[in-house]
């Protein structure tokens, strides 16, 4: 709670949540956000089934900046989903929900087992240390879902996606757009 509260301080940037301020009574930790209509990405997603090209490559596109902006500031996310991608009112989106967002010096690996077994990266899994590059393999993930409506990984189990995301290739639909594919073969 108070990583996310000191990392949620510092970000200023129009594709990430703002955080308004933040207080305590005797059990509980309050954190103001910036109040946003238009709910998660994961409810577009499942109206739709899957977004349309163009508009997955406009949240895409937001999302890229915002991570980006993150490991400018030496900030791993590690909990990069369509669950934590608000949307606002005016069609644009926020990411939100630092909870695992951890400050990483260049060169520098961390060991925690951390975020959602569909989107974790195979070095986490794998407990070989690991840094920013994790939150690519998740867009790549998150690409996948935009455009199939699902993640490529998927059991009842997290040990049985953990063995998917280690031993198996990520299966394209034929419908899948080719520039796409290519991109999420690339992050993954």
């Amino acid at each position: 709670m108070f990583n996310e509260i000191e990392c949620s301080g510092k970000l200023n940037h129009p594709n990430i949540i703002s955080m308004n301020g933040c207080s305590q009574d005797k059990r509980i930790v309050y954190i103001y956000l910036e109040y946003l209509q238009g709910g998660d990405l994961i409810k577009v997603i499942n109206k739709f089934k899957k977004l349309a090209t163009d508009h997955a490559r406009f949240y895409i596109g937001q999302v890229l900046m915002a991570i980006d902006y993150l490991h400018s500031l030496n900030m791993i996310y590690r909990d990069l989903k369509p669950e934590n991608i608000l949307v606002c009112q005016n069609g644009y989106i926020k990411l939100c929900d630092f909870g695992f967002t951890k400050v990483l010096m260049p060169g520098n690996r961390t060991y925690t087992f951390c975020g959602t077994p569909e989107y974790i990266a195979p070095e986490i899994i794998q407990n070989k240390g690991y840094h920013h590059p994790v939150d690519y393999y998740a867009l790549g993930i998150f690409i996948y879902e935009c455009l199939y409506g699902r993640p490529p990984f998927m059991a009842n189990d997290p040990y049985t996606i953990f063995k998917m995301v280690l031993e198996e290739k990520i299966k394209f639909p034929k419908s899948f757009d080719k520039d796409a594919k290519s991109l999420v073969k690339h992050l993954c």
